[in-house]
């Protein structure tokens, strides 16, 4: 008797810590991966206006690139803000501050490669879906528009630094493609002009589609981009 009240216990806690196991290994049904969220209209808009968001940005065109680091070249240099911004371990004018504090460089071009990597995320995502493979309308414009918003974050960050870290595609969740030397910025040129000649494939004209007016990236943009991008480039050698 002894014996099979055992094997009883035994059996249920087996089973119960197996289906106990089952029930806690299930996956939220509200969480968001990279392989469903493109494979959505709604949600890829979403994501795409996310980059957006990254456009007035305080360290983005909100601020600093619009205002703080005009005016200061080899040629010029606006005063306005210090007395000396120029040799100000602080100052924000402008990317040939050579007596910067390095931790406030760091600052000023991390949130642009912010940008560059939402920007790549949402290009791997869409190019892998089925719905932009599929050739649904909808999803090349937007695979347009996240072409056209990392090739803006790398061009910025190319004319004012020059040699930068350059890649195509988003960081690995492993990060073995994150920490990476600075490239040749005309290979970087190069592989620019090569998105922006796709995006402008996929693009709207201004007014051809109802919701692409003068605040989102059309057709005309993107061809006025890549002219002032093409004027940057000494040879184009896309590695």
């Amino acid at each position: 008797m002894k014996k099979y009240n055992l094997l009883y216990i035994l059996t249920a806690g087996m089973m119960l810590f197996t289906s106990c196991e089952d029930f806690l290994n299930t996956d939220s049904p509200s969480e968001q991966s990279k392989e469903n969220l493109f494979e959505n209209e709604g949600m890829t808009r979403s994501a795409i206006m996310g980059v957006y968001s990254e456009l007035a940005g305080t360290y983005v065109y909100g601020q600093k690139m619009s205002v703080n680091w005009q005016g200061v070249s080899d040629i010029e240099q606006a005063s306005g803000y210090q007395e000396d911004p120029a040799t100000d371990k602080t100052s924000d004018s402008g990317a040939a501050n050579y007596w910067c504090d390095w931790y406030n460089k760091t600052l000023q071009w991390g949130y642009i490669f912010k940008m560059a990597e939402l920007a790549s995320t949402a290009v791997d995502g869409i190019r892998a879906s089925e719905a932009f493979n599929n050739g649904t309308t909808a999803m090349k414009r937007y695979m347009g528009e996240a072409l056209v918003l990392r090739s803006l974050s790398y061009f910025e960050l190319v004319r004012r630094w020059g040699d930068i870290p350059f890649k195509e595609g988003m960081s690995s969740s492993d990060l073995s493609n994150v920490y990476m030397g600075k490239i040749n910025r005309d290979s970087i040129y190069a592989c620019i002009v090569k998105d922006m000649q796709e995006a402008i494939e996929y693009l709207p004209w201004v007014g051809e589609v109802a919701d692409y007016n003068s605040e989102r990236i059309t057709k005309g943009f993107a061809k006025g981009m890549l002219a002032r991008i093409a004027l940057f480039c000494r040879r184009l050698v896309c590695t």
